[in-house]
């Protein structure tokens, strides 16, 4: 930390939470559980196998974590609306007298449509999710509250399952070899497995048109956050504190990779 900054913690009333800057406390990460289905239309392929535990064996173990620290800096919009600073990213909320509550859903969605005069057709719709959601109970100078992260995927896609050579593909463009794989033997004649494809005059799907449609849904556990507020000097700066951050878990040794967690 700096040391020209004098760090204060104002003896504040707790019924009147203060704006500026907050060190938030945020306990590690924990499990992340996600659930995902798959479907699709190609005949003689194998989807990827899934580990299942072996019920032969017993395992226990446990570990923890120490907190990672965080600076952010909140202030006041028109009625209950307020804003985060979180390093250099923004988090829209609301701060109604001692809740607060801030927000933000990272989307990116969108669909590509092919179509050739000589019947090829190919299409990927997709939408992608990732939301943080911080909520705070605050009284005066300090916090509690948790910090939640979650995310989805969907991916569609279409495709020609056949098309004439002068169309000018020799392979499809869907990721078939993502998801999907098929049996096939080495120059020696063994058996191997490599990804699947759609090709342009082979019978890949159970209908003129290959289908995949892929979905996944992951949320990890709520993680406790512990916030102070603090005050630096006379002339309070976030951009000297937007970086100023201390890891979770074990940090990296001198010369070494160590450990680098998430934040």
């Amino acid at each position: 930390m700096r040391s020209a900054l004098t760090i204060g913690l104002f003896g504040l009333a707790a019924c009147a939470p203060e704006t500026g800057i907050w060190l938030l406390e945020i306990d590690a990460q924990g499990d992340t559980s996600c659930e995902s289905t798959f479907t699709h239309n190609f005949v003689n392929v194998v989807e990827p196998e899934t580990t299942e535990d072996d019920p032969n064996w017993s395992d226990n173990s446990s570990s923890s974590e120490s907190p990672s620290l965080r600076f952010v800096q909140i202030e006041m919009g028109s009625g209950n609306n307020c804003v985060m600073l979180w390093g250099t990213e923004v988090y829209p909320g609301t701060c109604d007298g001692g809740s607060w509550k801030f927000k933000w859903e990272l989307k990116d969605s969108g669909a590509t449509n092919q179509e050739h005069a000589l019947g090829y057709t190919y299409s990927h719709a997709f939408e992608y999710l990732d939301t943080t959601q911080l909520t705070l109970e605050v009284a005066g100078a300090s916090a509690s509250g948790t910090l939640s992260e979650n995310s989805s995927s969907q991916d569609i896609y279409s495709e020609s399952d056949m098309w004439a050579a002068a169309v000018g593909l020799t392979l499809g463009q869907m990721p078939v070899g993502r998801y999907l794989k098929k049996m096939a033997q080495d120059d020696e004649g063994n058996p191997i497995v490599e990804n699947a494809v759609n090709t342009r005059a082979g019978t890949e799907c159970a209908a003129s048109e290959c289908s995949i449609e892929a979905e996944e849904i992951c949320s990890s556990e709520d993680r406790t956050v512990r916030a102070n507020f603090y005050a630096f000097g006379e002339d309070p700066n976030y951009d000297n504190l937007r970086n100023n951050s201390q890891n979770q878990g074990i940090p990296a040794e001198p010369g070494g990779q160590g450990q680098q967690p998430s934040p």
